[in-house]
């Protein structure tokens, strides 16, 4: 499980795949940025959703969007366009994000294949903006 401290609301972070770190936004090896709950990336993502993590080792091979492919956006999106646009619930009420059941595999920007499944949004003493993560390499699609 990766954690990203994204509480910046001014600073991306960027994750790469393959070096297992964040990286600078200059880098053209970055797969997924993240500002808070927005979740960019610069490759395709095929979000297969009530996917099992464990039960998925080979990409599919087909379904995939990158960014600014939605061409409908969904109600509540601050920012409409992302590949991950709302891999959470809002509850209204209590004003809490909680991630979507949606496994989602990335083609990264070298070619390679990852599940990624969003796990959390808040650090054990419940502050928002720690995006929890696990994720794996698959084998590319058959």
């Amino acid at each position: 499980i990766t954690v990203v401290d994204a509480r910046d609301e001014a600073r991306w972070k960027h994750l790469d795949f393959e070096s297992r770190a964040e990286v600078d936004a200059a880098s053209p090896a970055w797969d997924l940025g993240l500002l808070r709950f927005n979740i960019a990336t610069r490759v395709e993502v095929a979000p297969l959703e009530g996917a099992d993590f464990d039960a998925i080792s080979v990409a599919p091979a087909s379904g995939y969007v990158g960014d600014g492919d939605d061409a409908d956006p969904m109600d509540m999106e601050t920012m409409p366009g992302y590949a991950f646009d709302l891999w959470y619930a809002y509850d209204m009420t209590t004003h809490v994000l909680t991630a979507r059941d949606v496994l989602y595999v990335v083609r990264s920007a070298e070619g390679n294949y990852f599940k990624v499944q969003l796990l959390d949004y808040y650090d054990d003493a419940g502050t928002a903006g720690y995006v929890a993560l696990r994720w794996a390499p698959v084998s590319a699609p058959l």
